[in-house]
């Protein structure tokens, strides 16, 4: 075979890959993530779950064209064990008893924000919660929740959700692709009121519980406070 044969043969074999290359999908960029948590929010309370009288159109019409999980459930009945496990994958029995009453996810522990921004994510958080931030708050004392993120907006702590979307809706429109944004929301937490709770002396309970105050039993549990006896 002579040489200018061989070379043509080449030219033309590298041209062919060229055209594959320049015809190749382009990499699909990585999707961002939004995760939405709604402190307290019970599933039967959404019309989505069949609830009745439910005031939630906007989640039932997101959900009627999305994966809806029918048997999800919480690691543990209260915020900071279920938000750490949300966060880490880790069983919620890996942040109990923490050095000093500690809230936070412990520094030994990879946490779901540290993971994404390793692979290239810009990472923000709004939580109107006390317990769920980045610094300390009478409840959280030592705040421990902002590892990984790059920015922790903690401006609306105890609003309501009209503060949390604000600067959840900023921040979708500054944050840089690819993003993940975690959404904290409380206004369904308290008053715990049951709106048939009988009189005190009818019932035995002590006043705080009849008035849904869950400060009381919150010093008992995260602050070692009395007040919140006649509770198991």
């Amino acid at each position: 075979m002579s040489r200018t044969l061989v070379a043509a043969l080449f030219a033309a074999a590298l041209a062919a890959c060229e055209g594959a290359r320049e015809s190749a999908p382009p990499e699909p960029r990585p999707p961002n993530l939004v995760l939405v948590v709604v402190d307290a929010l019970r599933a039967d309370h959404l019309g989505a779950y069949g609830g009745t009288g439910a005031a939630t159109p906007h989640l039932d019409r997101f959900a009627a064209g999305a994966a809806l999980f029918e048997q999800a459930r919480t690691l543990a009945p209260c915020t900071f064990p279920s938000v750490n496990a949300l966060l880490t994958g880790r069983h919620p029995v890996r942040f109990l008893d923490q050095p000093f009453g500690h809230l936070g996810i412990p520094a030994p522990v990879a946490t779901l924000p540290e993971a994404l921004r390793r692979a290239g994510y810009r990472t923000a958080a709004v939580s109107a919660s006390p317990v769920v931030r980045a610094s300390p708050s009478a409840i959280n004392r030592a705040g421990g929740f902002g590892r990984g993120f790059d920015l922790f907006l903690e401006g609306c702590t105890w609003q309501d959700g009209r503060c949390v979307t604000r600067r959840a809706a900023d921040l979708l429109a500054l944050l840089p692709e690819p993003f993940f944004l975690y959404v904290h929301y409380l206004d369904p937490h308290d008053p715990y009121a049951s709106p048939m709770a009988p009189e005190p002396a009818a019932s035995g309970l002590p006043p705080w519980v009849l008035a849904g105050d869950p400060l009381p039993a919150a010093r008992r549990l995260y602050g070692g406070g009395e007040g919140g006896g006649g509770v198991a």
